[in-house]
């Protein structure tokens, strides 16, 4: 679990709005913690109309969180840590890191992936 002081950026760092859409699988996780004292959450209808109760009871439904942290740095590897649960709002920055660090992911692990597929032919 992260301190509400986790994301900390360097000394001198400009304060950054990130807004995050957590699915409904991921709602019940992200509403039972604070994860920064700047943290704002607005339940969403979740994508595609799905309906269903969440692990805490309520309706299932999705999440924004909205904070302001000091940063990209340590917030970019929390939201990547979400995997396939997040999607990035904003800042158009915190996406592009993201989608970097994917891409990243997928070309090594992608290549590795058809060598393995390659080896059993």
């Amino acid at each position: 679990a992260l301190s509400r002081k986790s994301f900390r950026g360097r000394s001198g760092g400009r304060p950054c709005k990130v807004k995050l859409r957590f699915d409904r699988k991921a709602a019940p996780y992200v509403r039972g913690r604070t994860w920064h004292e700047s943290q704002q959450l607005t339940e969403v209808p979740a994508e595609g109309g799905k309906r269903g109760k969440a692990r805490d009871g309520r309706d299932a439904c999705d999440v924004i969180l909205e904070m302001t942290v000091p940063g990209l740095e340590q917030i970019t590897s929390w939201v990547l840590s979400w995997g396939a649960r997040v999607t990035v709002l904003g800042p158009e920055s915190l996406r592009k890191r993201v989608l970097g660090e994917a891409r990243e992911l997928l070309r090594k692990n992608g290549r590795q992936g058809q060598a393995r597929k390659q080896a059993r032919s």
